[in-house]
């Protein structure tokens, strides 16, 4: 069977999977990986110990939070972005930073959407690319300086390089579980191959993670995370910690 071979172009043009790689990679200058969202106090307090308990953990909070509250918010996001909505893109991003039920998730969500805008104004340098930047940017209005969801964010990246609906809200996800593998392996602690075996094993229910967020209504969109919320107050509080509060 002979391999698929990709035409040659002399078009100077990103290929929006490469859109996509570079705005999930680990080395996005954003700092996702400053974060542990609650991980680090979970550990503290015994509930997370092994491979079995990180898989429990972080499955659970995607399942019943990224999956009902981020993803059908970034969702709502790029849509507004593509159709010019303003208001339907304020009201998602103000929700979105109004769920996040501690000081320490909203610090982060906000501080990581303002340092994914920066990096997208940075790279961004061609006329034409600059001119399609600002369009996008005039959906955000409000405030002089409007707090911005790092998942609204993503959405407008993802919208200005074209990324699909589909792929984008894969990439979210994945990058999430990514992150959440990353400090598991630091903090319990894991080795490399169990952090991956956890990372694929995670992967077997994304799809349908996505595919739940792609039904939701809008007043069915939001949960509720007790054990997040407590391990996240905590974590403002805990003596040592590798991971930002």
């Amino acid at each position: 069977m002979r391999s698929e071979i990709l035409p040659f172009t002399t078009e100077r043009v990103v290929d929006p999977r490469f859109g996509l790689w570079q705005l999930i990679s680990p080395t996005l200058p954003i700092g996702a990986y400053s974060y542990s969202q609650g991980l680090e106090m979970a550990i503290e307090q015994g509930w997370v110990t092994d491979k079995q308990t990180a898989l429990d953990w972080i499955k659970g909070i995607a399942e019943t939070g990224v999956a009902r509250l981020d993803l059908p918010v970034l969702i709502r996001c790029y849509r507004a972005i593509n159709n010019n909505a303003k208001m339907d893109f304020n009201h998602w991003n103000r929700y979105l930073i109004s769920s996040r039920e501690t000081r320490e998730l909203r610090a982060e969500d906000v501080q990581m959407g303002e340092a994914l805008l920066r990096v997208i104004k940075g790279i961004e340098t061609a006329d034409e690319a600059v001119l399609r930047l600002q369009q996008k940017l005039a959906v955000i209005n409000g405030n002089e300086k409007p707090e911005i969801a790092y998942a609204s964010a993503f959405a407008l990246a993802a919208s200005l390089w074209q990324i699909s609906l589909d792929d984008t809200c894969a990439g979210y996800l994945w990058a999430w579980c990514e992150n959440q593998v990353a400090a598991a392996i630091k903090l319990i602690p894991l080795g490399q191959t169990a952090g991956q075996q956890l990372l694929r094993e995670l992967a077997m229910d994304l799809h349908n993670m996505i595919a739940q967020a792609m039904q939701l209504k809008d007043e069915e969109i939001g949960g509720a995370m007790m054990g997040l919320a407590l391990v996240s107050s905590w974590h403002e509080s805990q003596y040592t910690r590798l991971f930002r509060s």
